[in-house]
Order: C-alpha cells, then structure tokens, then sequence
C-alpha cells in the first residue's frame, strides 16, 4: 500500500468534504449575514457546544474505523465489520440519550452563563448528539472498509439537508433557534441515508468480543481534550468579551475552523491505512509524513491568507459587519494549522494503538484555560495564547509519532485492552 494509495483515497475524500464543508460554511454566512453579530455571537458558541457534544461522535467513528479495518487483517471480513457495527450502535444510543438529557439539565445554567434570552439554543444543539452518534457509527464502517466515495456522499447529504433547513428556518422567523437546530436535522437525514446503505451491502456476523472497549475510553479522553483545546477559547470569548466583540471573535473561529477541516480528508484516510498497516506488522512513517506535510501546506496557505487580506477574508464570509475580526483572523488561522498537525499525528498514534495523544492533550488543557483567563480581554490576545498551545501541543504529539514509529508494538490495534494500552 503506496502513499499514492494514500494521496487517490485523500483526493477523493477530500473532493467530497470540501463540498460539504462549503454547504456548511454557506449555510453559516447565510447566518452570520441574517443574524448579525448579536445573533451570531449566540449561534457561534452553540458550534463550540456542539464540537464539544460532537466529542463522542467523532471518538465511535475512528474506533470503529480501527476495529473494522483490524477485522480485515485478521480474516474476519465483512462479518465481523457488521458485527462491530451492531454492537457500537448500542452504545451509541445509549450515549445519545444519556448527551440529550444532559444537554437540558445544564441549558438553564448556561443561558445565564452566555446571557441567553432562552434556554432553546443549547436543547436544539443537544438534540443533535443521538443522531450524530448512530450515523458516526455507519461512517466508521465505511472509513474501516475505505468505501471512501460512499463516506463522501454522506457527509453531502447531510450537509445539503443542514443548508435547507437553516434557510427555511430563517425565513420561517425561527432566527438563532433555527440554524442551532439545523446540525441536528442534516444528521437525522444522512443518518437515515446511511443506514438504508448499511442494510443493502452488509451481511450478518458475529464476534464473540461483544461489549469489548479496546481502547475506546483513551480514545474519547483524546478526542474530549482535543474538543476543549480547539473550543474552549470561544466559550471564554463570550463569557470575558462583550457581546459585539464575541461576535467578532465567533467570525475568526468560523474562518479556524475551516483551517481546521483542511485536515479532515487526510486524517479519514489515514486512521484505515495505518491500522492495516500496523495489522500487517509494517510501519507507516512514509504516510505520518504525506499526510503531514499536506496537512501543513494546506492548512498554512489558508491560514496566511488571515494575515495578508483579512478584509478579503471577512468581505467572502460573513461581511463587513464583523469588522472587529480583522485583527484576529491571522493568529486564529495560524493556531487552527498547528492543531490540523496535532490531528495528524493523533490519529496516527491511535491507528496503531497508542493512546500518549491522549495524555498529553488533557495536561495541556487546564494550561490553555488558565492562560485564556488570564490575558487581557481582547480577541486578538485569546487567539495568540490558542496558537501558542497548538504549536507545543504538535511538537509534542510529533515526537510521540515518531517514537511508536521508531519502537512499534505490533499488537493489532482491534486486540489492544485499556489495562494493556498505553494511556499515558
């Protein structure tokens, strides 16, 4: 397996993620646009709520990626892969549920705390959890079996559905409430796409592991301090900023995180190749190292364009409007490209079963609150603390890449128990 392997299965993902992450991104200058920045500044911290609730999501999406992609070099096939599939379904509703319920006990006390008119924001943005959770579940099948076109279609459907609802919404008079509830119909849609699709080409199987976590618990410990790296700064912008100049900071978060999502075809493919390779007892520094220097090109072209023509920027996103961004867009692009590297590097070490990501990423982030809190109340200065944690937080998940790659364990990652693996 060639990293030109790699490269056809990245372009082709990333093909089909770019044009859902263009829906995205236009159903949110539609927003941004309609609403203003008062408005904007409440739906700005319902997407950092909801990466947060999407923390889960994104945790059952690599592990099943991993255990069906391990099933396959263990000879269990598609079989097994269905198995896998039932059995982290389960859990997923469960956990949906259980993300629901709390969403509405705390949507009071948060209301109060991002100064809310009404509580309806953070219940319609927790309403998404149980629908993300199943359908992550059905793309993890198909990033373990590199169905990559299929995967793609997914990620459209939902994000055409997510497109016409805000627009609905909007026009309906639904205004914030609206395009917060949006995330969760574009994944009621692409999760009923997806699971017509898993019925129509998987066979029944069993595997006599049902209910085994190999790694899933260090694997949600990464991606929940991952979440918090890359999110807290814009809950803290909201609680310390005033409410035009949250708005302003929200805006330089959406133009991130579309610095962040450059890396999302690179890490989809990736995740399947190395734990095949793992599977196969060879290394994959030739793909740790594609998908990276990608990932910070890309990332690093987007990110300069921050610098050198943030009016351009904020003229082609949500307008002149958020004028107060301008200052802000550099350092925030910048923090999001050292982040899309730590994304690399993280699922690189999960794809082989080491969880050192993991620690490392929940040290960090009691040191990047502190530092937020404690900087002068300005967006500018909240960005340039966050840029400064991604860049330690990649060298150091750099270095643990490069040490399982230098002293492997080619234990398959599929068999790997949370007493065996390596937490920290």
């Amino acid at each position: 397996m060639s990293t030109g392997s790699f490269t056809r299965g990245a372009v082709l993902v990333g093909v089909a993620t770019m044009a859902a992450n263009a829906l995205v991104f236009a159903s949110l200058v539609i927003a941004s646009r309609w609403l203003g920045p008062l408005g904007y500044g409440v739906v700005g911290a319902m997407l950092g709520l909801l990466l947060i609730v999407a923390v889960p999501c994104v945790t059952f999406q690599t592990h099943v990626a991993r255990e069906v992609a391990a099933a396959g070099t263990r000879g269990g096939g598609r079989g097994n892969s269905s198995a896998i599939v039932q059995r982290r379904m389960r859990q997923a509703a469960a956990g949906g549920v259980a993300v629901l319920v709390l969403s509405v006990a705390v949507a009071w006390p948060l209301a109060g705390l991002f100064d809310l008119a009404s509580p309806l924001p953070i219940i319609v943005t927790g309403m998404a959890a149980l629908p993300y959770l199943l359908v992550t579940v059905l793309r993890g099948e198909m990033q373990g079996r590199e169905a990559f076109g299929a995967l793609g279609v997914n990620f459209i459907v939902e994000t055409v559905g997510r497109l016409a609802f805000v627009v609905v919404a909007l026009a309906s008079g639904l205004g914030e409430v609206g395009v917060c509830a949006a995330p969760a119909v574009g994944a009621v849609i692409a999760l009923v796409w997806a699971w017509r699709a898993h019925l129509r080409s998987a066979p029944t199987g069993d595997d006599s592991r049902d209910g085994f976590l190999s790694g899933l618990i260090p694997t949600l410990v990464y991606f929940s301090a991952f979440a918090a790296l890359t999110n807290v700064d814009v809950l803290v912008a909201r609680a310390r900023l005033d409410a035009l100049a949250s708005g302003d900071y929200a805006a330089a978060a959406f133009f991130g995180k579309i610095v962040l999502l450059v890396a999302l075809a690179i890490s989809i493919v990736l995740v399947p190749k190395v734990a095949v390779r793992h599977g196969e007892r060879r290394g994959s520094i030739d793909l740790l190292a594609a998908a990276l220097v990608y990932t910070l090109v890309l990332c690093g072209a987007v990110a300069a364009v921050g610098f050198v023509a943030p009016d351009l920027v904020l003229a082609l996103t949500t307008g002149s409007e958020f004028a107060g961004a301008a200052d802000v867009l550099g350092p925030y692009g910048l923090a999001m490209a050292a982040f899309a590297g730590v994304t690399v590097c993280g699922l690189h070490l999960l794809a082989l079963g080491r969880f050192l990501a993991a620690g490392i990423c929940a040290i960090v982030v009691p040191l990047e609150f502190t530092a937020l809190i404690m900087v002068p109340a300005s967006g500018r200065d909240l960005a340039w603390i966050l840029a400064a944690t991604g860049g330690l937080v990649l060298v150091l998940v750099l270095a643990a890449s490069l040490r399982a790659e230098a002293r492997p364990r080619h234990e398959i990652p599929g068999e790997i128990t949370v007493g065996g693996g390596e937490l920290v």
